[in-house]
């Protein structure tokens, strides 16, 4: 077997490393609108997404503070989660160590989760700015689609420390842009954060390719800009300030609880008031104090000598595209919470948190289907079946099957794997839309501390995420 591992040909959680599809290399080849997707009649399924934002103001995360992030139950909890961090300690020690290891806001929120049933699909990068996506581990198999992208705005777009991190996501049919944004701060510059604003909304992101709701049959890639998915979110540190207002008056106002006059002074409703940013875009009520700037471990506003006046710089907006659907009804979008979370006081801002109920698709067919494997000894011989779908045979992907421990809690967590076939052109191209792998995998051998139960999943590498999961077997140590 070749000594290259997947991780090589995988997205690297370096932003150093990344291959984001940007709008200089694709635009000459490829579609860059929905064009209005046909909508096939599959039963549709509602998905619940959460999003927290919180900048952590170069705070190393504690179990504490992760365990109150995450406040629901079983019976409550979301589909997806997704968190958009902000200022992660990106000095050069914190740099050189992320290079081998996770930070530690990634490394306790993935353990947190992982005991709630949460698989981390992905994790991005780009200085200071950290996006983790998460998924329920029964609905890994409906992903069909994570890509990634980013845009750098400071210092003149040469430096990561302020810009987005975005990301493209299909799930169960739908397709959804993730965006978590640190723009320009301080109350002058708004012009500056009109800007950056315009330009992550162009950013381009891969949707695959037209062509049926499996959405990456033949024809043309897609491009899709953030504000053409069917459902997009923009979140994070946007830093609007209130205009016009003296940090006192301010905070003469919040002692009266007088929100309603301070959000007249709000640089971001009055821009989207004006048509100067997020047109189209929605925001829930904020009906929550401003999330900054406080002193560190307390619930006062700034007392330092420069007496930062108190803002509503973290947001989430989320935008619908009803119309991406020929079918009326086929996308619809309810906001079911937007708050902060004023009792974790650690950082100078209070995270905030947005979840949603969209409509999908339905229980569409993974594209990848495992037959059952059965349960084998430790040292002895794997032999496993899947069909694949024509349209992957198609990708020229180089793509994998590994094996996980049934439990994992991210898609890092591989203890083996092995290369599928490198399809012949023109495999995909016959009248059978499924194909069949047989496979084997010689004398595996897996240590004792990785457990007893074990699934394989198939990694599309041009896809960036799994695309099918098997039953969970057991692999137990030979008798003496």
């Amino acid at each position: 077997m070749d000594s290259v591992t997947p991780n090589e040909i995988n997205d690297d959680h370096h932003e150093e490393s990344h291959n984001p599809l940007s709008p200089s290399d694709e635009e000459g080849s490829s579609q860059m609108a929905n064009d209005n997707r046909e909508q096939v009649q599959v039963p549709v399924r509602k998905l619940k997404l959460q999003i927290l934002t919180f900048n952590v103001a170069c705070r190393e995360a504690t179990s504490e503070v992760v365990e109150k992030l995450f406040t629901f139950g079983d019976e409550d909890a979301p589909d997806l989660i997704v968190i958009g961090f902000q200022e992660v300690s990106a000095g050069p020690i914190s740099r050189i160590s992320g290079m081998v290891t996770w930070d530690s806001w990634t490394t306790l929120v993935t353990s947190n989760l992982g005991k709630r049933r949460f698989v981390r699909v992905t994790e991005c990068r780009l200085v200071g700015i950290v996006t983790l996506i998460f998924c329920r581990r029964e609905l890994l198999a409906n992903l069909q689609r994570v890509q990634a992208t980013w845009l750098r705005t400071g210092f003149w777009g040469y430096w990561g420390n302020k810009g987005a991190v975005a990301h493209h996501v299909t799930i169960c049919g739908a397709e959804i842009a993730l965006v978590n944004a640190h723009l320009t701060p301080q109350t002058e510059f708004l012009q500056k954060r009109l800007e950056e604003q315009a330009a992550i909304l162009k950013l381009h992101l891969n949707g695959g390719r037209d062509g049926g709701a499996k959405s990456n049959g033949g024809g043309e890639e897609r491009l899709l800009t953030v504000e053409q998915h069917d459902y997009s979110f923009l979140f994070g540190d946007l830093n609007f300030r209130l205009d016009s207002l003296t940090f006192d008056e301010i905070g003469k106002r919040l002692v009266k609880g007088d929100l309603a006059s301070l959000l007249e002074h709000d640089q971001l409703l009055k821009s989207r008031k004006q048509g100067a940013a997020f047109v189209g875009w929605s925001e829930g009520d904020l009906n929550f104090a401003p999330t900054y700037k406080f002193n560190p471990n307390s619930d006062v506003y700034d007392t330092s000598s420069k007496r930062r006046a108190p803002a509503w710089t973290d947001r989430v907006l989320f935008k619908c595209c009803p119309d991406n659907f020929s079918l009326p009804g086929a996308l619809t979008m309810e906001l079911m919470t937007y708050r902060s979370l004023p009792f974790l006081s650690e950082s100078d801002h209070r995270p905030v948190m947005a979840e949603f109920v969209f409509q999908a698709f339905g229980d569409e067919e993974p594209l990848v289907n495992f037959d059952k494997v059965s349960d084998l000894v430790s040292g002895t011989d794997l032999h496993f079946a899947y069909t694949v779908h024509a349209q992957i045979v198609d990708e020229d992907s180089a793509d994998w099957v590994g094996i996980y421990p049934a439990e994992m809690n991210s898609l890092d967590e591989y203890v083996y794997y092995t290369w599928t076939p490198r399809w012949q052109d023109g495999a995909g191209d016959d009248d059978a839309d499924w194909l069949q792998v047989m496979s084997t995998i010689p004398s595996l051998t897996v240590a004792p501390s990785t457990g007893t139960k074990f699934v394989l999943v198939y990694m599309s590498a041009s896809r960036g995420c799994p695309l099918g999961m098997s039953n969970s077997f057991e692999v137990t140590t030979p008798m003496p």
